[in-house]
């Protein structure tokens, strides 16, 4: 059965991770990790990882939709020369949202439960109107991206590394 994670798909993974772990364990605790199929390249990317939301991302130096043009531009199309044409959606691995339990390895509880504040994430992330919004709209629009890059971060740290020595 095929474990590779649509882009598409919303469900985040269940991870198992309990606590700091050596890197040789990660594979088993958690879900971050998963086999690329043969016809996929080491490249990941989720459509969510830009960060936007109302035009507030602008506000920040640094740029939170600089993936997204990378990969527009390693996609490129037909009808666009100056554009790459590597890559397509079906050779792009995507990644999976870390779950609590994988942010745990690194944060602490309290950390992760003061992220359900606006104003705490607005001073994290160095953008002051964050703090007006409701959290719901935080959590979709700032943090989820952030768990999706967290996740592709892991995946091609420890999956990608392995996968090609």
């Amino acid at each position: 059965m095929d474990k590779t994670p649509s882009c598409k798909s919303k469900k985040p993974s269940v991870g198992k991770r309990k606590n700091k772990e050596a890197a040789d364990n990660v594979m088993q605790h958690t879900q971050l990790y998963f086999d690329i199929k043969l016809s996929q390249w080491p490249i990941v990317y989720s459509p969510q990882y830009n960060i936007g939301f109302l035009g507030m991302e602008r506000l920040h130096p640094f740029d939170a939709g600089k993936w997204g043009r990378a990969f527009s531009f390693l996609k490129g199309d037909h009808h666009d020369s100056k554009k790459a044409r590597m890559v397509t959606d079906v050779t792009t691995v995507c990644p999976l949202e870390a779950t609590e339990q994988d942010l745990l390895t690194v944060h602490t509880q309290r950390y992760l439960n003061s992220l359900t504040w606006s104003v705490t994430v607005a001073q994290i992330t160095e953008v002051p109107p964050v703090a007006f919004l409701p959290n719901f709209l935080v959590q979709r629009n700032v943090l989820r991206p952030m768990r999706l890059q967290t996740g592709g971060t892991i995946l091609v740290s420890i999956g990608f590394s392995s996968t090609l020595r």
